[in-house]
């Protein structure tokens, strides 16, 4: 395990892209949940002028314990930066013919597999944590009344939204193994998470639709239930993670990671 995340380090280390992407993906994280505040407020000011009072928005949606909860819906929305940064090291193996290299040098396909799976859990791992400071240092920044059960009360969302992450790179992992190219795996991911999908969910919502991937995946973390939300009649809102959700990402992770091997295994390189 050591050796994998030393060798994943050292090509890591050099690449310029991945490090602006990276840079990138942190930068409009923390300006997306530094503005949303402000917006919220924005709004629910010139909807109580209009209607004498009335607003739709929660008015602190970054106290204890509802911050996990916000957050992790919020992010969710912002992995495709995540998704790229995956597609750079998987494809960049096969573009520069570093993973013939490491074949060569003695490592196995299985071995190859596990170290881009490490690279997502790392990934994973850097935007989960991120989040967490980021949740910590509002909620105390913004809570009133602070306790130790208040702060981690629905801290629950923190671990759910890591695995959606890491459900979601597996997904993308073996989507960049099968395509190989960068901008060809983009571009499918792109067409079938925001096309394909949703219109297959919608057609077949009775019957497997909410059981896809990434309705599998975004159904870890769900819209909260707010006025906001009700008002619209959102089906896809609760305050909690389902079980359902949670075996069926490890389910498709186990299932992705596998089709990676065996992609691997099969194929002439």
């Amino acid at each position: 395990m050591k050796r994998l995340i030393k060798i994943e380090w050292l090509k890591i280390s050099k690449n310029r892209v991945f490090w602006v992407t990276l840079a990138a993906y942190v930068l409009t994280i923390i300006l997306v949940l530094l503005g949303l505040r402000s917006a919220v407020i924005s709004i629910n000011k010139n909807m109580s002028e209009a209607t004498h009072g009335m607003t739709v928005l929660p008015t602190e949606i970054y106290q204890f314990p509802y911050i996990w909860h916000n957050l992790t819906f919020i992010a969710k929305y912002v992995k495709i930066f995540i998704g790229i940064l995956m597609i750079l090291l998987v494809s960049n193996e096969f573009y520069y013919n570093t993973l013939r290299q490491n074949l060569i040098n003695g490592m196995s396909r299985l071995e190859f597999i596990w170290s881009k799976f490490i690279d997502g859990i790392l990934l994973a791992t850097t935007s989960t944590f991120l989040l967490f400071i980021f949740g910590l240092i509002a909620g105390i920044i913004n809570t009133p009344d602070i306790s130790i059960g208040i702060v981690f009360s629905k801290l629950i969302f923190i671990p759910g939204y890591f695995l959606m992450i890491i459900s979601y790179l597996t997904f993308i992992m073996m989507l960049s193994i099968i395509l190989r190219k960068a901008v060809l795996a983009m571009g499918i991911l792109l067409v079938y998470s925001y096309i394909i999908e949703p219109i297959l969910s919608w057609k077949f919502e009775e019957s497997f639709g909410q059981y896809l991937p990434m309705q599998a995946f975004n159904g870890l973390i769900l819209a909260p239930k707010t006025t906001l939300f009700s008002m619209f009649n959102i089906k896809t809102v609760s305050n909690s993670i389902e079980p359902m959700n949670i075996f069926l990402s490890i389910a498709y992770a186990s299932i992705f990671f596998g089709i990676s091997y065996w992609v691997l295994k099969k194929r002439d390189l």
